[in-house]
Formats: structure tokens, sequence, C-alpha cells
């Protein structure tokens, strides 16, 4: 989050220039575009990161309870 924030600020290229240059230039497209990129990536970044919970946390015997809760809960 702070490094999306830090680009917002301060870049000069990247996804977050995209976002600001076409906020200033009028360009939804580009807005829509860099939003759309910006969604996908934090959504593959969130399931890499909760497939490597589950093989890093397999040992413990309270993660099972809790994974099996998650579960019921978006049931």
């Amino acid at each position: 989050m702070f490094l999306v924030a830090a680009e917002l600020i301060a870049a000069t290229r990247g996804l977050g220039y995209l976002l600001t240059d076409g906020r200033e230039t009028s360009r939804p497209d580009i807005v829509i575009a860099a939003i759309l990129l910006l969604a996908v990536l934090g959504k593959l970044s969130d399931s890499v990161l909760k497939q490597w919970e589950q093989g890093a946390l397999r040992w413990r015997d309270s993660y099972d309870e809790q994974l099996s809760q998650r579960q019921e809960k978006n049931a």
C-alpha cells in the first residue's frame, strides 16, 4: 500500500504515474485501465500470499481451525 502511495506522489513512470497522468490529461480510458491493472495485481499478490500462508502454517493446530472458520464464513 505504501509503495502505491509513494509512487502516486513522486513517480515519473509506472502505474501510479499512468494513473495520475490520465487524470491530469482527462483520459478516463487510461485511468480505468490503470485502476483495473492495480486491482488485478492486488488480487494476484493476495492469492500468492494466501497460498504461501497455507503452506507455511500447516504445522499449527490452531491454523486449521481458523481456516475452517474462514471458509464457513465465506460460504
